[in-house]
């Protein structure tokens, strides 16, 4: 698999010489998108999902070192706020 560049003009008119394609603004010089075949649709989308489930994985661990393993004590994984600053100073 190979990626080549076009334009997002030539995108438009239907020219797809590759299976991935990255879009290019030929007056900015900038990168406008990314075009998959069919082929690969599921392996990207499967890449990104997983990608955002690491990256959600790690903001809650860099949370849980701030406040603590506060929020994930039993009973009080559902609980509201209330219930938890009530069992804090229980």
């Amino acid at each position: 698999m190979t990626a080549k560049e076009v334009s997002f003009r030539d995108f438009t008119r239907g020219k797809i010489p590759s299976d991935l394609l990255i879009l290019k603004d030929k007056k900015r010089n900038k990168t406008k998108g990314l075009f998959v075949s069919e082929k690969y649709v599921d392996d990207v989308l499967e890449y990104f999902r997983k990608r955002d489930k690491k990256q959600k994985q790690e903001k809650i661990d860099f949370l849980l070192d701030f406040v603590g393993e506060f929020g994930t004590l039993d009973g009080l994984k559902d609980a509201k706020s209330a219930q938890i600053k009530a069992s804090k100073y229980e």
